[in-house]
């Protein structure tokens, strides 16, 4: 179940990379608003000093209490994981480190209980749909958006794609990366320290980086979207932590000790920086490939009008007074 819910997970992010691709040859927007304006490695410090702190006072511990026999079980399995390891038996490893036997109990006799409650089965699916999304949540409002903007060709009031589209561009190469990370270093990790890193918690920190990225973006820049705008996304990402908070506190009590979640914690502070970097270089790049698109609209359109100064003067017989300087070589898409 966790391979076919990875292949979808996969296959979603890749059909995002390339509606976003696609919105960006579509919707008509300048560049002049770029992520650099506001520096984001300093103005998210705040951010991580938070983080640590609650990594250091191991804070998933206090969202919720995983019980005695959970606990008991996870550290039975990771010293047979060690001492398998020590034998070279790596796939035994695996398999006992993902073992699970009372959480999977107590998670199924608890979700027994809720759906028989159907007032609690929409928060239920919802919470689970959000938390799959992953950093891409931080942006994903903006995603029908684009798609009505095409579909229709319409204005949509106080949306002002200058402004939304480098953090849908930069928040979408930044999702790919927190994604191949796990799959190829955190999982590494998992049997090289034989610790079931929470991907959870790792997820939900490098979201909350994300969400604290684009609120950063919007406040900056707030005169261009409105007040509005900004209010409407912190609503936004105040919902969104409280739906994905109770799946976490799920997480702690049957599948995750204490320790675990604050390694998947670990992990995404360590690993957040560069992940970070990645978001200003695609800012950078995407700013340059914008600037050259216009650019080269601008020569295009110089010379159209220069082929239509010339036609004129050819029917009329006057020349221009004065001659317009050759332009210059055309820029490179």
């Amino acid at each position: 179940m966790a391979d076919l819910q990875t292949i979808f997970e996969f296959l979603a992010l890749v059909g995002t990379v390339v509606f976003v691709w696609y919105g960006n040859k579509r919707l008509s927007w300048s560049y002049p608003v770029s992520l650099k304006t506001w520096n984001p490695l300093k103005m998210i410090g705040g951010l991580f000093v938070v983080l640590i702190l609650f990594w250091l006072v191991s804070g998933p511990g206090f969202l919720a209490r995983t019980p005695a026999a959970v606990v008991e079980e996870k550290e039975a399995n990771r010293a047979e994981c060690e001492r398998l390891v020590g034998e070279g038996q790596f796939a035994e490893a695996v398999d006992m480190i993902h073992q699970n036997v009372a959480g999977k109990k107590m998670a199924a006799e608890y979700g027994a209980k809720i759906r028989s409650h159907a007032s609690m089965v929409v928060p239920l699916v919802l919470n689970k749909v959000l938390f799959s999304m992953g950093v891409m949540a931080s942006v994903v409002p903006f995603l029908p958006l684009m798609g009505a903007a095409m579909l229709l060709r319409v204005r949509i009031p106080l949306v002002d794609w200058s402004v939304i589209m480098p953090v849908v561009n930069a928040m979408t190469v930044y999702g790919v990366c927190v994604f191949l990370v796990f799959q190829f270093v955190v999982e590494v990790l998992r049997i090289n320290q034989c610790l079931l890193v929470s991907g959870h918690w790792y997820t939900y920190t490098l979201t909350t980086v994300a969400f604290t990225l684009v609120l950063i973006h919007f406040y900056v820049h707030r005169q261009k979207t409105g007040g509005a705008a900004l209010v409407a996304y912190v609503a936004y990402a105040v919902g969104y932590q409280s739906l994905v908070l109770p799946v976490l506190a799920n997480t702690q009590r049957f599948y995750h000790d204490t320790r675990e979640a604050c390694a998947g914690v670990g992990v995404a502070i360590v690993l957040a920086p560069f992940l970070m970097a990645v978001v200003v270089l695609v800012d950078m790049f995407m700013e340059e490939r914008k600037r050259g698109d216009f650019a080269a609209e601008a020569h295009d359109l110089f010379t159209e009008v220069r082929k239509l100064d010339e036609e004129i003067a050819g029917q009329t017989g006057k020349k221009p007074v004065v001659k317009p300087p050759p332009l210059p070589p055309r820029p490179e898409r």
